[in-house]
């Protein structure tokens, strides 16, 4: 199976190890959408950062979602082959029409972030009669 995926794919198979870059560049992210009556919301994963750490910004109806975690290390007597550092990236398309004169709501626990905004109202179809004339 390996075989066939690698032929498929070739620019993203590191044969040195299993999956290669291919498992860096596949997004396993987990965001979720969903909306009532008068609110949609989002909620994103962002673990291991801190409302500190974490970017949002809104604009025509692309909510971004950065959040960039270095971790520092002081430690010679240690030689670190792999160093994890958080980085997380979400460009979601927000559905519907939002109240853009409203600030959203962005709370950030447990490593998830949840974003609220606000609808504007639908406006309200009016039936205009014709006269004769």
């Amino acid at each position: 199976m390996r075989q066939d995926r690698k032929a498929l794919l070739p620019f993203f198979w590191d044969d040195e190890e299993e999956g290669g870059a291919l498992d860096h560049y596949m997004d396993h992210s987990d965001v979720s959408l969903s909306e009532d009556q008068d609110h949609i919301y989002i909620e994103a994963a962002v673990p291991g950062v801190t409302p500190d750490e974490i970017e949002i910004n809104y604009d025509k109806g692309i909510l971004r979602i950065k959040a960039d975690k270095k971790e520092e290390t002081q430690d010679k007597d240690r030689k670190f082959y792999r160093k994890t550092n958080r980085h997380f990236f979400y460009q979601i398309p927000v559905p519907g029409r939002v109240n853009e004169k409203e600030s959203p709501e962005a709370t950030c626990k447990d490593g998830m972030l949840k974003v609220c905004f606000s609808k504007l109202e639908e406006p309200q179809k009016k039936k205009i009669s014709v006269k004769k004339g």
